[in-house]
């Protein structure tokens, strides 16, 4: 379930709609004539992206490319263009937050994100809304990415943990973290 999650951006957009978590306005367009309305439903700049989560994701800006998405994926995902400023990942394993990640806006679009300490007080709602959305939807090993503009918090996307996460003091090895879970009786 989580796997299929990982993978597909449209079995994302059909959970977050249905669980009413907040995401930016998004839409799934398939064929020709749905693609066609495209301009009148969202204003450039917008982002494009396929349906699978390894499709990146692209800015779009004029209606050449925004063609070239179109006749590059069926579906097409479209979502409005935001800029944010904050943006976190959640590596959520099992029930529980492992690990955070912030890219901070104001310190320029092209810095890294920066681990963070689980216990941040400033990011306790983006754990507790994660775990929400974990528990609704069943999600045991996913990293959830969220961003926050004008004070709210929305989910960008979700995708497939890395085996290696970066902690404040140490480098988390998620597979020896889940056999150990196997090992205690945990799992």
């Amino acid at each position: 379930h989580t796997y299929r999650l990982q993978h597909s951006r449209v079995l994302q957009q059909i959970l977050l709609a249905c669980s009413q978590t907040p995401h930016p306005a998004t839409r799934i367009y398939f064929g020709r004539r749905q693609k066609e309305r495209i301009l009148k439903d969202f204003a450039f700049p917008l982002v494009a992206m396929g349906p699978l989560a390894h499709h990146p994701k692209q800015l779009v800006d004029n209606a050449t490319a925004l063609e070239a998405s179109c006749l590059a994926h069926n579906p097409v995902i479209i979502q409005e263009a935001t800029r944010w400023e904050l943006r976190l990942k959640i590596l959520w394993v099992y029930a529980d937050c492992l690990g955070m990640l912030r890219k901070d806006r104001s310190q320029g679009s092209d810095i890294a994100y920066e681990p963070l300490p689980i216990g941040h007080p400033e990011h306790g709602m983006v754990i507790e809304l994660t775990g929400a959305l974990a528990q609704r939807a069943r999600l045991d090993d996913i990293v959830v990415e969220w961003g926050r503009t004008r004070g709210q918090w929305q989910v960008l996307g979700m995708g497939r943990p890395p085996v290696r996460w970066p902690l404040p003091a140490a480098i988390l090895n998620r597979h020896e973290y889940l056999r150990d879970l196997v090992m205690a009786g945990r799992l």
